[in-house]
């Protein structure tokens, strides 16, 4: 994996994280990052093997990470 790939896929998913709720085409995406698209497609395949993008035809999307709610670490007073 090259260093520019690891920097393209890197901008990617900081960019669906600050843009929940964008929809982005290779094309529409490499335009915004100012990116080759023989970067960023191969990039957006990584992250939907990393379940951090969803793809659904020619758009990608972010898929937000489940956090589970904290525990109560407290003691049960039974």
């Amino acid at each position: 994996m090259t260093a520019d790939l690891n920097a393209v896929r890197l901008e990617a998913a900081l960019y669906f994280q600050r843009n929940p709720f964008a929809r982005e085409t290779p094309e529409s995406l490499a335009l915004r990052l100012g990116r080759p698209e023989t970067l960023v497609e191969p990039a957006l395949g990584q992250l939907v093997e990393l379940q951090v993008l969803e793809r659904r035809g020619r758009l990608y999307r972010y898929c937000r990470p489940y956090v589970a709610p904290a525990w109560d670490e407290a003691p049960s007073t039974r």
